[in-house]
């Protein structure tokens, strides 16, 4: 059964050795689930397989499953969490398709926003301390 999970994950993935062999070594086949089928992101998602499958035409940008040769869908964990978090904004805050597109293009930019800002200033306060070092 391993042998089979490493096959697929070299063919259908395109994983390189190395990178199955960490996987491999952080413990054991079955605890490290990397994608999971429609029906199982249904299951731990609470969304219909048709409904995800609507999703992935609206909004493209932002979902995209990987596909196995034969055409199968393949989730990742991010993607998950983009499933979970467009039934939040589609479900709970009402919002429509395209106000949830926009809604999640707002939550991009201030993310990286974000990241921009801290990487900065994380920089700059290194330059500082690297700074004093060398005068003290």
């Amino acid at each position: 059964m391993a042998s089979i999970l490493l096959f697929k994950l070299k063919v259908f993935f395109k994983f390189d050795n190395r990178l199955i062999k960490s996987v491999t070594n952080k413990g054991s086949i079955r605890e490290m689930k990397i994608a999971f089928s429609i029906h199982e992101v249904s299951e731990l998602t609470g969304v219909p397989a048709h409904t995800i499958r609507f999703w992935e035409k609206d909004f493209n940008s932002y979902l995209r499953p990987a596909k196995t040769p034969g055409g199968q869908r393949r989730y990742c964990a991010r993607d998950i969490e983009t499933i979970k978090r467009i039934k939040c904004l589609r479900y709970q805050d009402k919002y429509t398709i395209s106000g949830t597109i926009e809604e999640l293009e707002r939550e991009d930019k201030r993310a990286f926003a974000g990241v921009l800002h801290t990487s900065t200033k994380d920089d700059i306060q290194e330059v500082f301390r690297v700074k004093e070092i060398i005068t003290t």
